[in-house]
């Protein structure tokens, strides 16, 4: 209770962490070291609202952090997570800040609560196919502090969801090799900033926004092409360049139901555009 720590530690070549029953503490910190995985199973649900640490293939070997059946992680002010061979937590989880990584292969995947989760970082250091990461937060999403990347020899995929919320990206975003981004924010009045660039080597970039997308600071830089949404729920929704950001690509395509304005330095190869309503 209080704010007691709690700390569940396996060592030795192959051992894991099982979760089936609950762990807790008031507002101490949880740690979970695992030599190989840690599997957080129904029941065993990880409850603070201090900081989540779970450190996963600490013995060197591969180790996977999974969540299975209804297992969750609860209100903790920051989730930080350590794999060597991917991470799912796909459950109910609803933690306010968000730090991943992951070496060798597998995806980093979170599905989340909260009215605003910030992402601090996500390394995705894995070389293997399939070493994507994905991010959809019930909620406002905010990336922050540092980059979020995959890797050019897994040509890793970037997906960040707010649903129902507006998406803000503060740091840079980067695919490796073909690996596509995808930016987007659902609800009548769900924005997309871009405050930071987005950017991959030779992959698609789609940014797909409930109500504005805008870009402020940041530019979408692609060798592929980039798509720009707007008003994808409300009446009417922008897409405007409102600082020095800047677009380059193959082929831009906008779709939007109140204008498009691209004043800045754009460098794209091709242009296809759609507006409605006015603007």
């Amino acid at each position: 209770g209080g704010s007691g720590t709690v700390g569940l530690t396996a060592t030795g070549a192959g051992n894991d962490v099982i979760l089936n029953g609950a762990t807790g503490s008031t507002t101490g910190n949880i740690t979970v070291n695992a030599d190989r995985n840690i599997a957080i199973n129904t029941g065993g649900d990880i409850t603070t609202a201090g900081n989540v640490t779970l450190n996963a293939a600490q013995g060197g070997s591969t180790g996977t952090i999974t969540e299975s059946g209804t297992g969750k992680v609860l209100t903790a002010a920051l989730l930080t997570t350590v794999s060597d061979g991917g991470q799912t937590l796909s459950n109910a989880n609803t933690v306010a800040s968000f730090n991943a990584t992951n070496t060798t292969g597998g995806a980093i995947s979170l599905t989340n609560t909260a009215g605003t989760l910030t992402v601090t970082k996500i390394a995705q250091n894995g070389t293997a196919a399939g070493s994507d990461i994905s991010v959809n937060n019930t909620g406002n999403l905010t990336t922050s502090t540092n980059p979020i990347a995959t890797t050019a020899g897994a040509n890793g995929n970037i997906s960040l969801t707010a649903t129902n919320g507006t998406l803000t990206v503060g740091n840079t975003v980067t695919a490796g090799g073909s690996g596509t981004v995808g930016l987007t924010a659902t609800g009548a009045t769900a924005d997309v900033l871009v405050n930071a660039t987005v950017s991959s080597t030779t992959g698609a970039l789609t940014v797909s926004a409930g109500h504005d997308v805008v870009l402020n600071a940041g530019s979408l830089t692609t060798g592929g092409n980039v798509t720009l949404n707007s008003a994808q729920t409300a009446a009417t929704g922008v897409i405007n360049e409102a600082g020095a950001g800047t677009i380059g690509g193959a082929l831009l395509t906008t779709n939007s139901k109140g204008g498009t304005t691209l004043g800045n330095n754009n460098t794209v190869s091709s242009f296809n555009a759609t507006n409605a309503t006015s603007g």
